[in-house]
């Protein structure tokens, strides 16, 4: 590993996979030219999950390495919602991987530029560099700095030489396992209780969450609207967040297509939406039809009305 290549972390399960491959892809194509030192945590894969994503892989300058976690670390953590215990394998990081900087990318994103600038960053004296995060859904009770805000862990550029030298990622487990009642997301509930404001704060386009789209979104006074709307429009990473992803039916996410798009150029190209039915196909199609059938009906009308 050279002095410009850069380390990037994911962690996956068997449910998180296919969409892992799809972020995978998205990252080597807006990356093409960059040496990319890859690791995958992970605790169980099938064996068939290990050459396709190799495959997908194949072409790119760097190397992938597999980490083999024991999942016992993580007994008697919180994990509520749709959270499940590979959220806190990002803890692990700065313990596993030989780098004083790593970049951390969740498994239901898309990658739509390049990485370099967030890369090139500065941690300074901060633990890491991340968005904040959209919602407002974290327990009132959890203590975390308020002048700097809540942040999404989701897109987290650590510094950890500094997570080592502070046995961090320590804090951060005692802290989830002491006070269970106040994590509503997983690790990043925690991390934000013990993070004390050491972070340097991203503009919403490195870590576009699916919440903006929704008519209940507020803009964070932190931003301007020229951020929201330049992030909206050119986003640099997209963030599938929230429990309705692209692989579920009837996910109305405006970058839906281009997940699909982006599968289909790896080996799991073949998988359909989680619950795809007849019946829930019925459900989508059959009001259209009732609305088509019902404005025909209606010019009907109208034009015995007029003859």
């Amino acid at each position: 590993m050279t002095k410009n290549d850069i380390s990037i972390v994911f962690a996956i399960n068997e449910k998180f996979k296919v969409p892992f491959a799809a972020t995978l892809k998205s990252l080597l194509d807006s990356n093409p030219h960059e040496v990319l030192s890859v690791y995958l945590l992970y605790v169980t894969l099938d064996a068939s999950d290990f050459e396709k994503i190799k495959e997908i892989f194949s072409g790119q300058n760097g190397s992938l390495e597999f980490v083999k976690l024991n999942s016992e670390v993580f007994d008697n953590l919180p994990s509520p919602f749709h959270l499940p215990q590979a959220a806190y394998y990002r803890l692990l990081i700065p313990l596993l991987i030989p780098s004083d900087k790593v970049l951390y990318l969740d498994s239901d994103l898309l990658i739509k530029s390049s990485i370099r600038p967030l890369w090139d960053l500065d941690l300074e004296d901060n633990y890491v560099a991340a968005t904040l995060e959209f919602t407002r859904n974290w327990n009132p009770d959890l203590p975390f700095n308020k002048e700097v805000g809540y942040v999404n862990s989701g897109v987290l550029l650590i510094n950890s030489a500094l997570w080592r030298k502070e046995n961090f990622a320590e804090k951060v487990l005692t802290f989830a396992r002491n006070f269970p009642k106040l994590i509503q997301f997983a690790d990043q509930c925690a991390i934000n209780a013990c993070i004390d404001g050491k972070v340097k704060l991203l503009s919403p386009e490195w870590n576009l969450q699916a919440f903006i789209y929704e008519r209940r979104f507020k803009k964070l006074d932190v931003w301007t609207d020229e951020q929201v709307k330049l992030a909206k429009k050119n986003p640099k990473i997209v963030h599938f967040s929230g429990s309705l992803k692209p692989w579920h039916w009837g996910c109305k996410h405006p970058n839906r297509f281009q997940y699909w798009r982006t599968l289909y150029g790896t080996p799991y190209r073949a998988y359909l939406p989680d619950n795809i039915s007849l019946a829930n196909i019925l459900r989508f199609i059959a009001p259209k039809i009732l609305l088509e059938k019902g404005h025909d009906l209606k010019n009907k009308l109208k034009a015995m009305r007029f003859k």
